[in-house]
């Protein structure tokens, strides 16, 4: 389930490299209201929907701080992005929200990717699959639209 799992910090000057992990799957619905994909190295990128919100979310493989901010650069085909990640949950893994700015423009072509600095000034960079992306999201946020908090109270 895409709710405990995490990712996500800003490339810095003078940072060492980890290797890049490589995109490997295609977007699916993973359940009513989340589109995801993961990559090779079991991170997870994608969109749920709650309550009538939706957000992009990344978990990670490495746990983070509740409420702590990592600057991170988003690029694809389509364009790059400076972003906020926020620690929401964390346990074994971390799951960060995307913040600040809106990427749903970035999810087109053939993948996206997250640069970010972790701790010990490591540059991380996090591939994902854009190959279903489209349609899945489509989906997702139609659904969304149908089930409000109203709905979803009413439901056993």
């Amino acid at each position: 389930m895409f709710g405990t799992i995490a990712i996500l910090a800003t490339a810095a000057a003078g940072a060492s490299a980890t290797p890049a992990r490589e995109i490997t799957d295609q977007w699916r619905v993973d359940r009513p209201l989340l589109a995801a994909v993961q990559n090779s190295s079991g991170e997870m990128f994608g969109l749920d929907c709650r309550e009538g919100t939706c957000e992009y979310l990344l978990v990670m493989d490495a746990p983070c701080m509740e409420g702590v901010q990592i600057a991170a650069l988003v690029n694809s085909q389509i364009g790059e992005a400076a972003v906020r990640l926020t620690c929401q949950k964390s346990d074994e893994f971390g799951v960060l929200s995307v913040d600040g700015v809106d990427i749903g423009p970035l999810i087109s072509g053939d993948r996206i990717a997250f640069a970010f600095v972790r701790k010990g000034n490591l540059i991380d960079v996090a591939r994902f699959s854009l190959s279903g992306a489209s349609e899945a999201i489509a989906t997702v946020r139609a659904q969304a639209k149908q089930e409000t908090p109203d709905t979803a109270a009413q439901k056993p």
